[in-house]
């Protein structure tokens, strides 16, 4: 079962969605058009810095649309192939609702891969301090990410959408010293829509709110390597704190940021273990 929406009336239902494979599937085609440049001056040694820009063209996309595209698509768009997905009963209300790997038409997907790396000794800083720091920064910027599930049907384009920000930004600090090592991890996630299709009004087809604020995340860990110990090798030790500041994030059930749900923490979560072999 699943809770289904029929796209004319905004009414939310309860339905059977069946899952279902498909022979007929043929192979899909992609364009795809890089272009990047990477940066390590011989005067800061250490620093490393890049940037990528692509855009992926795929014709006859094999994917799954959900149960809900699958409704907007026949109802929106009146697209035979899927309405034939969509069971109906008494006053049109859907009884059922059938999702499949298909050949979806078009799909387009742009943008940004940004990174810099720094690593460097704290005895450049002062020959009395030991250790290495490690700065390292990650940055996505999605421009695009589109796709038409069939010729005249209406394209769709998440890009934007909280579940697929345009920037997402990962960065880590690290220090090591002898057998320690500890890392900052801090984690950004632009603010977006709720749905690219719908806008904020009083119809009932319409939002109340459709924009969902940044998040921003913060995890440290502290590892401590043991060596050798008794019968084990390489034994660790390590402790872990996932979202520190135990900030809250915006729908976490249905996942956030391009990050599937269960990988996302609702509250502050610790973790403590060990690593080994023998």
């Amino acid at each position: 079962m699943g809770n289904v929406r029929n796209p004319l009336t905004n009414v939310t239902t309860q339905a059977p969605v069946t899952t279902r494979g498909n022979p007929s599937l043929d192979p899909e085609k992609a364009n795809t058009t890089t272009a990047g440049i990477v940066y390590a001056p011989a005067w800061l040694d250490g620093l490393r810095l890049s940037a990528d820009w692509y855009n992926i063209e795929i014709n006859g996309l094999i994917g799954v649309i959900q149960a809900q595209q699958v409704l907007d698509r026949c109802y929106l768009d009146n697209l035979a192939q899927f309405c034939a997905d969509v069971a109906t009963g008494a006053n049109g209300a859907i009884t059922g609702v059938t999702v499949r790997q298909q050949n979806l038409n078009y799909f387009e997907t742009q943008g940004v891969d940004i990174e810099a790396a720094y690593r460097f000794p704290l005895s450049v800083v002062s020959e009395n301090l030991p250790g290495r720091v490690s700065l390292r920064v990650l940055a996505n910027y999605v421009d695009k990410l589109a796709t038409t599930a069939a010729i005249n049907a209406t394209t769709t384009d998440v890009a934007g959408q909280y579940t697929n920000p345009h920037w997402t930004i990962f960065g880590t600090v690290g220090y090591d010293v002898g057998r320690l090592s500890t890392t900052l991890d801090l984690r950004y996630y632009a603010s977006g829509t709720i749905d690219n299709n719908k806008v904020v009004g009083t119809g009932p087809l319409d939002l109340n709110i459709n924009d969902v604020a940044s998040s921003f995340l913060t995890n440290v860990s502290v590892q401590y390597n043991l060596g050798d110990f008794r019968a084990m090798k390489d034994a660790q030790v390590y402790a872990r704190v996932n979202n520190l500041f135990d900030r809250g994030i915006p729908f976490p059930s249905q996942g956030f940021g391009g990050v599937a749900a269960d990988e996302f923490i609702v509250g502050r979560e610790f973790r403590v273990g060990a690593r080994f072999r023998f």
